[in-house]
């Protein structure tokens, strides 16, 4: 009876040991100088491909294992923690990448040669093989800085090569985390209008065009002839990159391109990508036939970034890509500052040679209409900041 309850003591132990260690911890990441919460840090244990990323507020959660955990930002000098040490709450703390103020003075580089080597390069320096990438999707839209838009979902990204060359790409939808669409409020006034299906979009389609770096690079070069760039900043493994052009004009309206390029010291490759496009009047007007009040939008910026990192075999993978669009409303002798974003966060990847076409998302429909309802989880993969916390769950107060 005694050596029975002594093996039984055992497995409760041990049952008890590998639940405490396989539970959930959350955490938050802020910057040592400054003490502000870092967003978009990628969170994962070492040699694996599996991982999170912090939220604006830094926060990140990631299930507890007996391993180290990675932490690593492309500003800041990369942090391995232990798990075992960590409590539920606990601050991490990443230190800015140290400058090198001696080659700061660097003015001129030649970045159109420096794109075309990574052309030239680019199936020795990222993935290119059939992939299927777990992905976080995220679509928003705010209206003066109130929240009208937020979906959370989890998607499964196929292709046969992250070198794009024609249309192979497969979405499926897993399932929605979160699903919340209210109306604008612009044209409260005009119910027909002030709908949620008429509030604005972007379809995958259009977005497809900048996700994958070698249509981007090629339609870089061939639209910024007169670029101009050189070296912002320098470390011991990054060099960072400042391009912008002049301004052009486009009908009644004008452009500049203006952003930011991170290479590879060693491997000359692109890690980090941040583009916008600044215009000025460009503006469409319209008359709302119910009242014949007038509506005018003005587009002010178009901003995307894509952000790499290296797999296990050592060669760069996309794990980050953001777009924004920044527009001013004008109605009723009001002016509503909106911006439509979308961002997608890989999560973990591995090679598959082929998928069926069961679930796939139409890519010439906004995700929003390609979200069934009764796949709400409610629950998330990656932590909701506070403002996207209030904008859910405010009906629950």
């Amino acid at each position: 009876m005694q050596k029975t309850y002594f093996i039984l003591l055992i497995l409760l132990t041990t049952v008890f040991c590998n639940y405490s260690f396989s539970q959930d911890i959350e955490l938050i990441v802020i910057d040592q100088n400054s003490n502000l919460p870092i967003e978009d840090v990628s969170v994962n244990y070492v040699n694996s491909n599996d991982g999170t990323v912090s939220n604006s507020d830094g926060k990140f959660s990631v299930t507890r294992l007996e391993k180290i955990l990675k932490i690593s930002h492309i500003s800041y000098e990369t942090l391995f923690v232990d798990v075992k040490k960590l409590s539920k709450g606990d601050t991490l703390r990443l230190n800015p990448n140290v400058v090198k103020l001696e080659e700061v003075t660097v003015n001129s580089f030649n970045l159109v040669k420096a794109i075309n080597y990574v052309l030239e390069n680019y199936k020795k320096l990222y993935v290119n093989v059939p992939f299927e990438k777990d992905c976080i999707l995220k679509e928003t839209v705010t209206v003066n800085n109130e929240m009208k838009r937020f979906i959370l979902s989890n998607i499964s990204w196929w292709d046969k090569s992250y070198f794009r060359k024609k249309n192979d790409i497969k979405l499926r939808l897993k399932y929605i985390d979160y699903s919340k669409n209210i109306p604008l409020g612009i044209f409260s006034d005009v119910p027909t209008l002030n709908t949620s299906s008429n509030s604005g979009f972007a379809v995958p389609s259009t977005i497809i065009n900048t996700i994958y770096l070698n249509t981007f690079l090629n339609s870089f070069i061939s639209s910024t002839d007169d670029i101009t760039s050189y070296v912002e900043k320098t470390t011991d493994e990054f060099i960072d990159v400042h391009f912008e052009t002049e301004w052009k004009k486009s009908g009644a309206s004008s452009y500049q391109h203006i952003g930011n390029f991170i290479f590879d010291k060693k491997t000359k490759a692109i890690l980090n990508i941040s583009f916008s496009t600044n215009q000025r009047g460009n503006i469409q007007k319209g008359i709302i036939s119910k009242n014949n009040k007038e509506s005018i939008s003005e587009t002010k910026s178009n901003n995307m970034r894509l952000h790499f990192s290296k797999t296990l075999n050592n060669r760069l993978s996309l794990k980050l890509y953001e777009t924004e669009a920044k527009l001013d409303i004008t109605y009723d002798d009001k002016i509503y500052n909106a911006i439509f974003g979308n961002k997608i966060y890989v999560l973990n990847e591995k090679a598959v040679k082929k998928v069926n076409n069961v679930g796939l998302i139409n890519l010439t429909k906004p995700i929003f209409e390609s979200l069934p309802s009764n796949t709400v989880r409610s629950s998330n993969s990656i932590l909701l900041n506070e403002m996207e916390n209030e904008f859910i769950f405010e009906d629950k107060k």
